[in-house]
């Protein structure tokens, strides 16, 4: 058995003790070492022992021996102790007594965190709306990555399937109210893995924007920086930008904000400018399409 892990809490524990059996100099080792080989190790057998075990040199275990002790009593206290159970129990009832910042919980690693890669934790939200199987609703998914692409939540919508009556009712208002109102706004609301950009697969999913704390875009393939005036308003301007993929793996892709949300463009840009060179932000989608669809046929409360 592997004891390394004893050695921070125990390294000073017989710092108090001396050649004396009465004093605790050997009294340890008689009680603990019950059971072991009939043959005793001689100290240097122990400390040779007690290294390897450790995972440390000979020379760097003698330097935890306390001044003013045998290296013999030293070494067979110790060795003794660890070699047992009760011994290790013993070891550690003391250590807690005698050494109690020891086993204080340390404060986090700080430095660890400073060279963590710049934007590590970032998070990126996928957010869509898809048809049923049968065509006759639809179903809202979102999924969360990391700047890699790996997956860390995905959540969907059960189908909300509009009746006869509402479908002429809603009109063309139907689709986007399914995808914000029902869909889009609640799976924000309710992932745990919050992210720090939400990509939407259609422009009319770009309305979850008021009432999300999260920059949200739009992205498409292909296309060019356009400003378009919005027919209802002179001022309202709509800014679509494109970003080329440095490695020349993926198309070119045109992403928007929504009207009321410019600034949300600055902080895409910055993470798409990260991640474009290995990541195609627009395949994302194509998962969630294929996820629904084995649901579908999987579960009929999907379909």
């Amino acid at each position: 058995m592997n004891h390394s892990i004893l050695l921070p809490k125990y390294l000073m524990l017989l710092e108090g003790a001396d050649d004396d059996p009465a004093k605790g100099g050997g009294g340890a080792a008689a009680d603990a070492g019950e059971g072991d080989d009939d043959k005793p190790l001689t100290a240097d057998e122990m400390i040779d022992a007690l290294a390897k075990d450790f995972d440390i040199s000979k020379e760097e275990l003698l330097k935890l021996k306390p001044e003013g002790i045998r290296k013999e009593i030293w070494a067979d206290n110790y060795y003794s102790l660890t070699q047992t159970e009760k011994g290790r129990s013993i070891l550690e009832k003391m250590a807690k007594e005698r050494f109690p910042e020891r086993f204080a919980e340390k404060p986090a690693d700080k430095s660890k965190e400073e060279l963590k890669p710049k934007g590590q934790n970032i998070l990126l939200g996928f957010l869509t709306l898809k048809e049923t199987i049968n065509h006759d609703g639809y179903l809202g998914a979102i999924l969360i990555t990391d700047l890699q692409g790996i997956p860390q939540e995905f959540r969907c919508t059960l189908p909300v399937k509009p009746t006869n009556i509402q479908k002429p009712l809603y009109g063309d208002t139907l689709k986007p109210y399914i995808g914000v109102s029902l869909c889009g706004v609640p799976l924000i609301k309710t992932v745990q893995n919050k992210p720090d950009l939400v990509i939407v697969s259609e422009e009319f999913l770009l309305d979850v924007r008021k009432e999300s704390t999260y920059p949200v875009i739009f992205i498409r393939r292909a296309g060019e920086v356009i400003d378009v005036k919005m027919p209802d308003s002179s001022e309202t301007t709509v800014k679509r930008e494109r970003i080329n993929c440095s490695t020349g793996r993926f198309q070119p892709i045109v992403f928007e904000s929504h009207p009321s949300f410019n600034d949300d463009m600055a902080i895409a840009r910055e993470i798409l400018d990260k991640i474009f060179s290995y990541l195609d932000p627009t395949e994302p989608f194509d998962r969630i399409s294929k996820a629904i669809e084995i649901l579908g046929k999987q579960d009929n409360k999907f379909q």
